[in-house]
């Protein structure tokens, strides 16, 4: 039966348990993955699905940068 507008009414969707939603969410979260395994895994660990290697590089530079400065300012004492 139509609504009032007149456009058909879609049927609501099973609702679906926590448990269920949360698996459905990891499993899809695995595929879409390019760090683990099938299973979740990147080698021995439990993979979080984010490359944090960019933030590592980042942090490397500031660290050797701020490294540089102060080798810099002891050198002109």
């Amino acid at each position: 039966m139509p609504d009032r507008f007149g456009d058909p009414i879609e049927p609501t969707p099973e609702p679906v348990s926590d448990a269920v939603w949360a698996a459905e969410q990891r499993r899809q979260a695995i595929q879409a993955c390019t760090l683990c395994d099938g299973d979740g895994y990147n080698g021995l660990q439990v993979c979080p699905h984010e490359d944090f290697r960019p933030a590592a590089v980042r942090g490397r530079q500031l660290i050797t940068q701020t490294l540089a400065e102060v080798r810099d300012r002891k050198a002109d004492q």
